[in-house]
């Protein structure tokens, strides 16, 4: 078992590059100008982030959707990844044919694939039982799909371990 249990200053410091890149390849897999946060609204937290970090065994990532209000305008949608620093570093530890980088790159474009159906309604964020393991073969098959075009051995591997449908979600 991984004795970290959250992500270091050096992992923390690459986030933000590979989650612009899961952005980038997701964009255009949609043909989306971009993920502007009017549009589809997230935050991404880590072990670090006490308040509002949702913990999980056995995930990669959790998301989660919540409902904003600003003063005086309409409550808005928005989305949490929360990140799942013990499982994903014990899954490095266990298998040293991963990377960190690829193994972001996969969870982040797993969730943004998720975020992008639900804003554009091809699927509620509320389904059930066999619509909701429909969807997630449907997003991992997308995800798979984006990350293929990638062209790089290393996601290779990523997509080997946790590209058949489900498979994101067991990790013991």
């Amino acid at each position: 078992m991984c004795a970290r249990t959250r992500f270091n200053q050096k992992e923390l410091g690459r986030l933000p590059g590979l989650l612009s890149l899961s952005e980038e390849v997701s964009a255009e897999y949609f043909k989306l100008t971009s993920f502007t946060q009017e549009r589809f609204a997230y935050d991404v937290v880590t072990a670090l982030d006490k308040g509002s970090y949702c913990r999980k065994k056995g995930v990669l990532a959790v998301l989660e959707r919540y409902s904003r209000e600003a003063p005086g305008e309409a409550p808005r949608t928005f989305f949490r990844i929360s990140l799942q620093d013990r499982n994903i570093l014990a899954a490095l530890d266990r298998d040293d044919t991963l990377n960190f980088d690829d193994l972001m790159v996969f969870v982040f474009t797993h969730e943004l694939v998720h975020i992008v159906r639900f804003v554009l309604f091809y699927k509620s964020f509320y389904a059930q039982g066999a619509e909701r393991s429909d969807e997630e073969e449907k997003v991992q098959e997308i995800t798979m799909e984006i990350l293929k075009k990638l062209k790089r051995r290393s996601m290779n591997t990523v997509l080997e371990k946790w590209g058949k449908a489900g498979q994101t979600d067991i990790l013991e």
